[in-house]
């Protein structure tokens, strides 16, 4: 991950140096006169001086001239600075977000959790049919549905799967609560969102750290708009690849396989195809969280900055340009004037532990 991260900064470095360097000119063309020489004046100035010596001349108003044209470019190139350096800050949240929902991929993907232990929604290493991309066609993230790749469908927003506990689910909603630190505080929507239970859970783990500033209202409010810009900014996609589907160990093998069961009606030993399950994954298979979030930018120069300063290696699905947000992706609408940039990170892993003989039932 660091690694990851080091690398996606590298274009970063290289605008903070540029930054750094027209922060120098600047600090050089308003330094002051060289000790022992004079103060031009202005009359050597109307007389054809030398504009070099511009910034040196102290007789009435020029003395200012050259604050008065420099300081609206330090103060942009300084306000560059901090949201480069935010940039970076959101990079690394991003990437720690992508390793903590590929953690959270490899657990309860192998993990039973059922609301009914007889239903087969949510069995060990299964997932809900309405998760994964089975279609058969080409995927925009890679791989796309056709044995042996997989991929989920995007996880946006805290609409959950019917039938049970989605898995796919749990492993976005790691993803939003560690992308909430990168959200504005401020009021971004036309009105007060209203509390889920995303954000009241981080209130109650928040309460536990700091409970005297949870108490009041105005950080619990504050806290409530960082995860509902989170919930609708965050995107995950999911994908793997069955690495042992044809060629095994595999419990569930590709086209299918045939089990030996005895029938009552022949009154013997029978062979039984069973076909190939496509919701089954399988174990120690390779899996890849990939998380898009909406990083919104500062005031001021951040509207101009562009797709091209984060460098992005695969292709944005939620945001390819800056642009102003109005009313997309969430239901109250956002304000005027509220660009975002869209920070990407990828981590895989391998999905842990075999189908247990007596399963662990892990209830909500």
């Amino acid at each position: 991950m660091l690694r990851s991260v080091v690398e996606a900064w590298l274009p970063l470095l290289g605008w903070l140096a540029a930054c750094g360097v027209v922060l120098g000119l600047l600090v050089r063309f308003v330094r002051l006169s060289a000790p022992g020489r004079a103060p031009l004046s202005a009359g050597a100035l109307a007389q054809g001086g030398r504009w070099r010596e511009l910034p040196s001349c102290e007789s009435g108003s020029v003395q200012s001239l050259a604050f008065v044209l420099t300081f609206p470019i330090f103060l942009m190139v300084v306000l560059l600075i901090i949201q480069i350096s935010q940039l970076m800050l959101g990079i690394a949240v991003v990437h720690y977000a992508a390793f903590s929902a590929a953690r959270t991929a490899i657990v309860w993907l192998p993990a039973q959790t059922d609301m009914d232990a007889g239903s087969d929604s949510e069995r060990a290493n299964h997932v809900l049919p309405g998760s994964l991309d089975r279609s058969g066609g080409a995927n925009p993230m890679g791989g796309g549905g056709q044995f042996p790749y997989w991929s989920s469908a995007p996880q946006l927003g805290q609409a959950q799967g019917a039938g049970g506990v989605d898995k796919m689910h749990r492993v976005w909603r790691t993803a939003a609560l560690a992308c909430a630190p990168l959200a504005p505080s401020r009021l971004v929507t036309k009105s007060e969102p209203l509390p889920t239970y995303l954000s009241e859970a981080a209130s109650e783990a928040w309460l536990l750290l700091a409970p005297r500033l949870v108490k009041s209202a105005y950080y619990k409010q504050r806290l409530q708009r960082q995860v509902d810009y989170s919930i609708h900014n965050t995107l995950v996609m999911v994908r793997g690849r069955d690495a042992d589907g044809a060629s095994g160990p595999t419990y569930n093998p590709y086209p299918g396989h045939y089990i030996r069961q005895y029938d009552q009606s022949v009154g013997q030993t029978v062979d039984v195809w069973v076909p190939w399950d496509p919701f089954e994954l399988g174990w120690e298979d390779p899996v890849t969280v990939s998380v898009y979030h909406n990083f919104a930018l500062l005031p001021g120069p951040g509207r101009f900055l562009s797709e091209k300063l984060v460098a992005p290696r695969t292709p944005d699905l939620v945001s390819r340009h800056l642009r102003e947000q109005q009313g997309a992706n969430h239901p109250l609408g956002y304000q005027r004037g509220l660009y975002v940039v869209t920070l990407e990170a990828h981590s895989t892993l391998q999905i842990e532990g075999l189908k247990s003989v007596m399963p662990y039932l892990h209830l909500p």
